[in-house]
């Protein structure tokens, strides 16, 4: 599944303080939920809300692209009897998020 993510963007406390909510007349509709805009309430999250905290975090890549591509998979070391990256196949890695700027793990 495929999204988008906003930096800078904290997690609402409640539905009531979302950007994505939107009122007309005396209902509160979220438009995070899509296609369609759904009825919530303003106390508290819903229980489905479609938005995904992000922890503060260092550089995202695709792992999963990493693991499949064949450039790479020539470049992994056997340790302990196992496959691993080697730093440099991880340090090309497409970067997907950057790192926070708070973070220490910037790279």
């Amino acid at each position: 599944m495929s999204g988008i993510y906003i930096p800078g963007m904290e997690m609402p406390k409640d539905c009531g303080c979302c950007p994505f909510r939107h009122s007309v007349k005396d209902y509160d509709f979220c438009w995070a939920f899509r296609p369609h805009a759904r009825l919530i309430s303003g106390y508290g999250i819903s229980e489905n809300c479609p938005l995904v905290s992000v922890p503060d975090h260092g550089r995202l890549i695709d792992a999963d692209a990493l693991f499949f591509n064949e450039n790479v998979i020539g470049k992994m070391m056997v340790f302990g009897g196992e496959y691993v990256y080697t730093q440099s196949a991880i340090d090309k890695a497409k970067t997907i998020i950057q790192a926070d700027k708070e973070s220490n793990n910037d790279q």
